[in-house]
């Protein structure tokens, strides 16, 4: 007897999407054509789901609404991604950067190459929230126009400390293996 996941995996070898399908893929969801989503959903639903997992997460989470409302979230195909992923009709549209993480944790695809593809996003989410459940900020620095300018307050003087050697908000990845289930407390 084979489980769900596995057999999902089985079935969806098809095409690996990449950054060009991608934006491809993400143009018909910005057309006002309903034909168009339907296609892209369809390209979506015939991807490797492993493979593909980033950019499929992302065009899920960025076109929710559209997907949401259209029928063809209810075909078999498109339903087999969703549940693949541990989306359902009620998250599809609440998805956080916290729940892409999670469901490439779930199927084992958090890697390095796909941490570093949803960088950018993850940047913006802490930029805008903060702490997020899998990445937590470190530091916070001033820029060196707002030191002098605190050293240049006529009601506050005060000296410029020297900066300590700054830290990228990005974390080194390089120390963390590339696969995290042989790391130490690697998450099962």
């Amino acid at each position: 007897m084979y489980h769900q996941d596995g057999m999902l995996s089985l079935l969806n070898t098809g095409t690996i999407m990449n950054e060009d399908m991608y934006r491809e893929t993400a143009k018909l969801f910005e057309s006002s054509d309903n034909t168009n989503t339907v296609l892209a959903m369809e390209a979506m639903a015939n991807c490797d789901f492993q493979k593909s997992a980033v950019y499929l997460l992302l065009l899920i989470r960025e076109n929710s609404t559209k997907i949401y409302n259209s029928s063809n979230r209810n075909h078999v195909n498109f339903k087999s991604l969703l549940r693949y992923f541990n989306i359902t009709a009620y998250t599809l549209t609440r998805l956080s950067v916290d729940d892409l993480l999670n469901s490439l944790r779930a199927q084992k695809l958090l890697s390095l190459t796909n941490l570093n593809m949803l960088m950018p996003l993850i940047m913006e989410t802490v930029k805008e929230k903060g702490d997020m459940q899998h990445i937590k900020v470190k530091d916070v620095e001033l820029s060196n126009e707002a030191l002098t300018s605190i050293a240049e307050n006529i009601l506050e003087p005060l000296e410029i400390p020297t900066p300590e050697p700054t830290q990228d908000l990005q974390p080194d990845l390089s120390t963390i293996p590339a696969t995290l289930d042989t790391a130490p407390g690697a998450f099962k």
